[in-house]
């Protein structure tokens, strides 16, 4: 690994390259398949670590447990509930010691810095995908789904979004759950414009849309994640505006962004 093109790659999700240095980049990453296979990379490893510090019991058993004791652990934990869902070979590397210096690095001049200012930064630190359960207990999914969608929701909730995208797009009607958890597997696997297309138009129909609160949050990172700086404020500002369940989380990024 080129340690001065992980530079650039750190520099620009922290935010930190001017605007020329900035568009320099992304026009790299365009025509220079390494550099954007390794952007991506650092991504996932990112919110992959990310995941992991949120979660004590784990990040405890990182610090205290063996190698042979932590895969038994991490097994133990993927059968329960979604572990690092969205890069499975991530979660080996962890525990391989080459990995961990890469990983170490990545933490240290990513994760462990003050706050981002950058969309793809802020994006990093306030994404994470929707459970259906936890929209099901605020009343914003239906409680019988048809089998299709029992079927698809069996997929998101491992974390195979590719399976769980086939099966919301070959419904036969697009529902607004169909759109909205599209939208979600869109942003899964790294496609934040079909996401925004998704999005649009349940956030459009405003409070006539069961889905219009998280449509608005997820439409907002969809924005950061694209870096569409103008519309993911104008999206947090109507969340901020709303005064709803995000409202807190659109202030704070709100506020990141306009220092």
């Amino acid at each position: 690994m080129s340690l001065d093109r992980q530079d650039r790659i750190d520099r620009y999700i922290r935010g930190e390259m001017p605007e020329g240095e900035m568009q320099a980049f992304e026009r790299d990453l365009e025509k220079d398949d390494f550099l954007s296979h390794q952007y991506e990379e650092t991504l996932l490893i990112a919110e992959s670590i990310r995941d992991v510090a949120a979660d004590r019991e784990l990040m405890e058993a990182f610090r205290m447990t063996s190698e042979e004791e932590m895969k038994a652990f991490m097994k133990e934990k993927r059968s329960g509930r979604r572990f690092l869902n969205r890069a499975s070979w991530v979660a080996a590397a962890i525990l391989l010691v080459a990995a961990a210096i890469l990983l170490v690095a990545v933490v240290t001049r990513i994760l462990l810095l003050p706050p981002s200012k950058s969309m793809e930064g802020l994006y990093l630190m306030y994404y994470e995908p929707v459970g259906y359960e936890a929209l099901v207990s605020r009343g914003s999914v239906s409680d019988e789904p048809d089998k299709l969608l029992r079927e698809a929701f069996v997929e998101y909730k491992k974390g195979n979004y590719i399976a769980a995208l086939r099966g919301f797009e070959s419904a036969p009607t697009l529902t607004e759950e169909i759109s909205f958890f599209s939208a979600i597997c869109y942003l899964e696997l790294n496609d934040p414009e079909n996401a925004i297309a998704r999005l649009l138009p349940l956030v459009e129909m405003g409070d006539k849309c069961l889905y219009f609160q998280p449509a608005e949050w997820y439409l907002s990172m969809a924005y950061l994640k694209s870096h569409q700086k103008e519309n993911a404020l104008s999206s947090l500002k109507r969340i901020v505006e709303t005064d709803g369940f995000y409202a807190e989380k659109a202030k704070a990024i709100l506020d990141k962004l306009e220092e």
